[in-house]
């Protein structure tokens, strides 16, 4: 699991030792751990150090001293080190300093670290935008006229310039401690960036020291920041992290398994109201992919004619109403009069009753539910029961205006874990905020961050197949029902449920190709794409709903 930590927790961390005197030699041992890292990635993108070209942007703070530290190691491993004061630009250093970012095959990023705010100065800015439109159009080997040539250079013959460029794809991006332009803490970037320059300097890998920042871990400073690495330093951070994030390899250890003695009962029993006459495909894919999660029973309530297109495509499903551990309601938009009833009487059975004498009877443990879609529209306050709520940036922004706290779709992209913790806190609930990197927040604790999916998990039913893998997951994960006090454990499994989810489109097989081996699956799709496995495409969500079963058998060892 990786764990992230607020900008202020790791400097709390490394006070200690710098009141001891030791804030040279924390510099010294991240530079070294830094130059390491950028030896290495030359050696396998650009077949080796001595003689490559580095630029090396550095700032004023500790992340400029760890690049300062580091370009000398460069240089002594034979890389040509240009050392650039990046806060010096100004407007007219601009093209030529993109131009040589582009020729370079290194670039080490040292300008800000986690203390500073989010986004470029504007002569910085402006240099990365001429840096990305170089690399776009740079044809390797091309020549310029010597009287271009920036120093350092080669010269070719018959007074030409040789400006070798990297090979496409093999330049490398390496980022101190965080990305420069992205926050530390909440990943955000500055979003008033003007005239369309850029707002961050996006890296292939960072490396960070201590431990991984929140930042890092949280969109988009997620995607800025390629591959993490963390370099121990010598600090040690005892506090509780921010961000959480699972990986696959840790999916065995979270997800609720049958025992030896299990039966269909004891395996979990979902209750599913989804689909309309006008949405019948939204039950089946929901119903698809709890079958496929593992669900013990499924009851499904849908009224017709969702429920005999239900029953045809799934027939294992069970239809009419019956005792239930979990509730998955609103994909499709289903009757909301029923939606509403099942909600109230879950409340009330978790409120409590009056006993027989008179007496008060304390709140029951009650089926937790899964709210997607329609349900969220019928929200205006605090849930008395436990839930995990669903929403993408626009039901979001609709359920929070009717929470009194309005926010525009925009505001909430721009900064989502904000506004994913606000809806936990005004909801007494756990939100799953759906996105490039989706969210899992609760009233109070750390955040989930999940990246595991494809941008072709953007399609119509995709929402509707993660319903039904939560909803299976808390049937399974509740037998005896739940309280607001496990929400946590609430999260830890729809964030569970969302890596699943991503993982099932990297590995599904709509060619009848067999499903990925279970140690595969384990690496996560990244390191499968580094090893050369097949690149995700087009998904459909019926596709996705069965790739489930076989992706989270592979996580499992089975």
């Amino acid at each position: 699991m990786r764990r992230g930590y607020t900008a202020a927790d790791v400097r709390a961390a490394e006070r200690p030792l710098l009141d001891r005197g030791l804030g040279e030699t924390l510099m010294a041992r991240a530079a070294y751990a830094l130059a390491q890292v950028c030896l290495r990635e030359l050696r396998e993108h650009a077949g080796g150090a001595y003689g490559r070209r580095a630029v090396v942007l550095a700032g004023p703070g500790n992340n400029g001293g760890d690049a300062r530290i580091a370009a000398g190691h460069l240089a002594r491993a034979g890389v040509g080190v240009e050392l650039v004061d990046a806060l010096a630009l100004d407007a007219a250093d601009a093209p030529a300093l993109g131009r040589r970012l582009a020729d370079a095959e290194l670039v080490v990023d040292g300008v800000f670290g986690t203390g500073a705010r989010p986004g470029l100065p504007a002569a910085l800015a402006s240099a990365v935008a001429h840096w990305r439109e170089a690399r776009g159009q740079r044809e390797p080997g091309r020549n310029t006229p010597a009287a271009d040539v920036p120093a350092g250079h080669r010269r070719g013959p018959e007074g030409t310039a040789r400006r070798r460029g990297p090979r496409p794809g093999t330049q490398r991006v390496i980022a101190v401690d965080i990305p420069s332009g992205v926050d530390g803490t909440d990943g955000t970037t500055r979003s008033d960036a003007a005239d369309g320059l850029p707002e961050y300097i996006a890296a292939d890998v960072t490396v960070t020291f201590a431990e991984e920042k929140a930042g890092l871990l949280l969109p988009p400073g997620r995607v800025a920041a390629g591959r993490v690495e963390v370099a121990d330093i010598g600090v040690e951070i005892d506090t509780a992290p921010d961000v959480l994030s699972l990986e696959p390899a840790d999916l065995a250890g979270v997800w609720p398994t049958p025992a030896q003695t299990a039966h269909k009962y004891s395996r979990g029993v979902l209750g599913l109201l989804a689909g309309s006459a006008e949405y019948p495909g939204a039950a089946i894919l929901t119903a698809t992919a709890a079958l496929s999660t593992g669900v013990g029973m499924l009851r499904v309530l849908t009224a017709e004619p969702a429920r005999t297109a239900v029953l045809q495509a799934c027939p294992e499903t069970v239809p009419g109403e019956g005792r239930v551990q979990a509730w998955a309601l609103g994909p499709g938009a289903p009757e909301p009069e029923r939606m509403q009833a099942i909600m109230h009487q879950i409340a009330a059975d978790a409120a409590g009753s009056t006993a027989q004498d008179g007496s008060a009877r304390p709140g029951s443990r009650v089926p937790p539910a899964v709210l997607d879609a329609a349900a969220l529209d019928l929200l205006d306050g605090p849930l008395a029961f436990p839930a995990v709520l669903t929403p993408h940036a626009g039901e979001l922004s609709r359920l929070l205006g009717r929470l009194g706290e309005p926010a525009a779709r925009e505001e909430i992209e721009a900064a989502p874990v904000r506004y994913a913790r606000r809806a936990a806190e005004l909801t007494a609930a756990v939100v799953l905020l759906k996105g490039a990197v989706t969210l899992v927040a609760v009233p109070s604790g750390p955040v989930f961050a999940q990246s595991a999916g494809t941008p072709w998990l953007a399609t119509a039913g995709s929402g509707d197949v993660l319903t039904g893998i939560i909803g299976a997951a808390l049937a399974a994960g509740f037998l005896e029902g739940a309280s607001h006090e496990d929400l946590p454990r609430m999260a830890e499994l729809a964030a569970a449920a969302a890596e699943i989810h991503g993982l099932s489109a990297w590995h599904h097989h709509p060619d009848g190709g067999s499903p990925r081996r279970g140690r595969e699956l384990r690496q996560g799709p990244q390191l499968g794409h580094e090893a050369g496995h097949r690149r995700p495409g087009p998904v459909r969500a019926r596709d996705l709903a069965w790739a489930v079963r076989d992706t989270l058998s592979g996580l499992l060892g089975a």
